[in-house]
C-alpha cells in the first residue's frame, strides 16, 4: 500500500510540472548541435585563424553573445569557399508549456567585398534558417570583369518562427565568403523579436534573451562609429 502511495505521488508531481512554466532542462540534458568555423564541434565559442602561401582566414562565432564572423583574403588565385555556421536548439521558457509564440528571428550582417579592375574577385553570402526549410538568403559577388572595386552593405535577414513554449526549435545562422587576389569580410549578429512579457529564450549553448532584447552589435557597426 505504501509503495502504491509513493508511485501515485510521483506521477502527480510529474503531471503537475507539465502544466507549469516551460524550462530549458530538456536542452541542458541534450548534446548541443554542432556549429562550424570552419571545423564542426559542439563548442559554444570559436575563434580560428588559418593561412597558407596565398590565403588568409579569420573565422569564429560566440553563441552566448549571438555573434559570428568570417574574413577571407587571397593574394594568388582563388581561395576556398569557407563558411561560419552557428546551429543551436532554442526554447521559450517563462510561459505556460504549450503556449504558442510567434517570433521573428533576425540575422543582422555587415559585409564588405572587393572586385573588378582594382583587385581580383570575391563573394559573400548570409543565410538564416529555422527548421529544415524556413530560410532567408542573401548573396553578392563580382569578378575580374566587373567595372567596380569596393562594396559595403549593412542589412538584415528575417524569418517568422511559430514557436511553442517548452518545445525546442532549431535555428541555423550562416556566413560564406571567398576571395581571389582580394578580400571579403562578413560579420553577423542574431536575435529574436515578438517574445511576450515574462518570456525568455534560451539556447543549448548558452544564448539568453528576454522580452526586451539588447540588440547585438556587429563589428561593422562598431567600425562605422569611427569613420
Amino acid at each position: 500500500m505504501k509503495r502504491l502511495l509513493v508511485v501515485s505521488l510521483v506521477l502527480l508531481a510529474v503531471t503537475s510540472s507539465r502544466s507549469g512554466p516551460a524550462t530549458a532542462g530538456a536542452l541542458r540534458d541534450a548534446l548541443c548541435p554542432e556549429s562550424c568555423a570552419p571545423f564542426c564541434s559542439n563548442r559554444a565559442v570559436v575563434d580560428t585563424t588559418l593561412s597558407d602561401e596565398s590565403c588568409y582566414y579569420h573565422i569564429g562565432y560566440d553563441i552566448p553573445a549571438g555573434t559570428l564572423f568570417g574574413i577571407c583574403g587571397g593574394s594568388l588565385g582563388w581561395c576556398y569557399v569557407y563558411f561560419t555556421q552557428v546551429r543551436d536548439d532554442f526554447i521559450v521558457e517563462g510561459l505556460a508549456t504549450g503556449t504558442p509564440v510567434s517570433l521573428t528571428a533576425s540575422l543582422d550582417f555587415s559585409a564588405s567585398w572587393w572586385c573588378g579592375a582594382c583587385l581580383g574577385g570575391s563573394s559573400v553570402s548570409a543565410r538564416l534558417t529555422e527548421g529544415s526549410s524556413n530560410t532567408s538568403v542573401w548573396y553578392s559577388g563580382c569578378d575580374y570583369y566587373s567595372p567596380d572595386c569596393d562594396h559595403q552593405l549593412d542589412s538584415t535577414l528575417t524569418v517568422t518562427v511559430s514557436a511553442i513554449a517548452g518545445t525546442p526549435f532549431r535555428m541555423a545562422f550562416g556566413l560564406h565568403y571567398q576571395a581571389g587576389e582580394a578580400m571579403a569580410t562578413i560579420e553577423g549578429a542574431f536575435h529574436f523579436a515578438g517574445l511576450p512579457p515574462g518570456g525568455v529564450i534560451r539556447s543549448c549553448n548558452g544564448y539568453v534573451q528576454d522580452s526586451v532584447p539588447t540588440r547585438p552589435v556587429t563589428w561593422g557597426r562598431v567600425k562605422a562609429l569611427y569613420r
